[in-house]
């Protein structure tokens, strides 16, 4: 596994084809078909349809300081996606919540949805921002 950056300073993971990196607007279409998917797999269709759009509006509808999203590729196709959300108190406590979380059911049990929680939670560290709070 090796650390290097591309070329918006963002930090990347090449671990043989697979490449963890912050998503990008192109990426959303891919994304909420990922989401879709792999809640269709594992509940029913509308399930995953439900989810998939729940997705899709929180990309389209929150703002750029309240939400950070990471993806995962293997030649060039995302086969999983983690987002952090912000959540707000009546603290000046700067919270995100880690949901939602996919990985492509053909690559799921093996570690990538864990170590792509970890990528999105190293990205956090040093910024004073609280983050890993998930809720099922």
């Amino acid at each position: 596994m090796t650390l290097a950056t591309n070329p918006t300073s963002q930090p990347i993971i090449d671990s043989y084809e697979m490449k963890f990196t912050a998503y990008t607007e192109s990426d959303k279409q891919e994304i909420q078909h990922l989401f879709t998917e792999t809640f269709s797999d594992s509940a029913n269709r509308a399930e995953g349809e439900l989810i998939g759009q729940l997705v899709l509006d929180l990309m389209n509808n929150t703002g750029a300081r309240d939400i950070s999203g990471f993806v995962v590729t293997e030649h060039e196709r995302i086969i999983g996606c983690i987002f952090f959300t912000r959540l707000t108190f009546d603290t000046p406590v700067e919270a995100f919540l880690l949901s939602p979380v996919a990985v492509d059911t053909k690559y799921q049990g093996r570690g990538i949805g864990q170590r792509l929680i970890n990528f999105g939670l190293d990205q956090y560290e040093g910024t004073g921002r609280e983050t890993g709070l998930h809720l099922w």
